[in-house]
């Protein structure tokens, strides 16, 4: 919910760039405040610069953002120079998105603001799916959540929304939409095998929960996402703000599964996922 007819605005500092943001609400003060601080999601912006830094690239890169939010990803992108697509449903967080590239003229003429949820069917009848949430815009909207707020929003196919051609020229996919996940990778599987691109993958396991599935559907969902993702050859995990190198990322990733049997976290944390070795993640 907004708490002015007019936020309040400020520059932010973020990882070697800065851009304004809006604040209208406290949430995104607090936000705000912690991206500066440099405790929200270091690696993610470490990464960001390995692979999106036109200048330092010498070419033009391009970010595919599935799952924006308010920003953050798609203003630092933009600032680093890359040309971004960013898909992102949820109306409450889709304002806060707007007014943050309103206020970066520059950056917002990189970004294209995608306003759809992707899903493998393209949602019901009259092309919409269902997200739940704690509260509209918050980050975690998500189409398993067991939360009270309900969001109707669009939707599309990947191949409608032209997944197709975006990732065939990415330097980088984020997907990062709260345990959506795990139902949209299946429908990507032909893409990703034909484009192979570097995949910044956030999984959230814990927001699976288990009212919501008949016996063993849970775990066949989550099977069948990794089942889907191309066999690459390197894999980063992400641990306390810095990025683990994987031995084997497709090993990994059944042992996280196999493990939440035992009481482990499972699928819950982020990876990326890419052909080639990325040593400025862990240098």
């Amino acid at each position: 919910m907004v708490e002015s007819a007019s936020p309040e605005t400020r520059s932010v500092a973020c990882a070697g760039v800065s851009f304004d943001v809006s604040l209208p609400r406290k949430l995104d003060r607090d936000y705000w405040a912690k991206v500066e601080a440099g405790r929200w999601e270091p690696e993610t912006f470490r990464l960001f610069r390995a692979l999106l830094d036109a200048r330092a690239l010498g070419r033009a890169t391009r970010l595919v953002d599935i799952g924006a939010w308010i920003g953050p990803t798609a203003l630092y992108a933009a600032a680093l120079g890359a040309e971004v697509t960013a898909f992102e449903p949820d109306p409450a967080a889709l304002s806060v998105l707007r007014a943050n590239l309103a206020l970066n003229p520059a950056l917002a003429a990189r970004v294209r603001v995608e306003p759809t949820a992707l899903d493998a069917t393209g949602g019901d009848a009259d092309g919409c799916v269902t997200l739940a949430s704690e509260e509209p815009g918050n980050s975690m909207s998500g189409l398993f959540r067991d939360a009270p707020e309900r969001i109707r929003v669009p939707a599309a196919t990947p191949g409608a929304a032209g997944l197709e051609r975006l990732f065939a020229t990415a330097d980088l996919v984020k997907l990062d939409i709260e345990g959506g996940e795990f139902a949209l990778l299946p429908a990507l599987a032909a893409i990703l095998a034909a484009h192979r691109p570097v995949m910044h993958l956030s999984l959230h396991a814990r927001f699976l929960p288990e009212t919501r599935f008949a016996r063993g559907e849970r775990r066949r969902l989550q099977q069948e996402a990794l089942a889907a993702l191309p066999t690459y050859a390197h894999g980063y995990w992400a641990e306390r703000g810095v990025w683990r190198a994987l031995d084997d990322p497709r090993t990994d990733l059944a042992r996280r599964l196999e493990g939440e049997a035992a009481g482990g976290r499972g699928l819950d944390g982020s990876i990326v996922l890419s052909d080639r070795t990325i040593p400025e993640l862990t240098a």
